[in-house]
């Protein structure tokens, strides 16, 4: 997972807003290396997912599952999700919402 620290686009009016987070998935390896060498992203360390406010009960159903950190929530189907914490797929949008806010950093804020 990456941080954009500058405005990426997609293409087809896909754009990465500076501070969002991203799995760069449609890049190859020797373009993200690129972007990570002109400082355009930079890797992120998720946080596990316990220690995200109000997320220790969460955390424990997703462990089993295989689901430790924010990353591999946000990379998780969200059938998946909906199945493991016994909850409807709209839930599941709002808090993979809510985990991408807690990795986005507003530009100006970085630290």
């Amino acid at each position: 997972m990456y941080r954009a620290l500058r405005r990426l686009d997609r293409g087809k009016g896909k754009i990465i807003e500076i501070g969002k987070p991203t799995r760069l998935q449609w890049l190859n390896s020797e373009q993200i290396a690129k972007l990570l060498e002109v400082g355009a992203v930079a890797e992120i360390h998720p946080p596990p997912l316990a220690e995200l406010p109000g997320w220790r009960t969460r955390a424990k159903k997703l462990k089993s599952k295989g689901i430790e950190d924010a990353a591999q929530f946000l990379a998780s189907e969200d059938a998946e999700l909906a199945r493991a914490l016994r909850v409807k797929l709209p839930t599941v949008k709002r808090l993979k919402a809510d985990v991408e806010r807690w990795l986005t950093v507003e530009p100006g804020k970085r630290g």
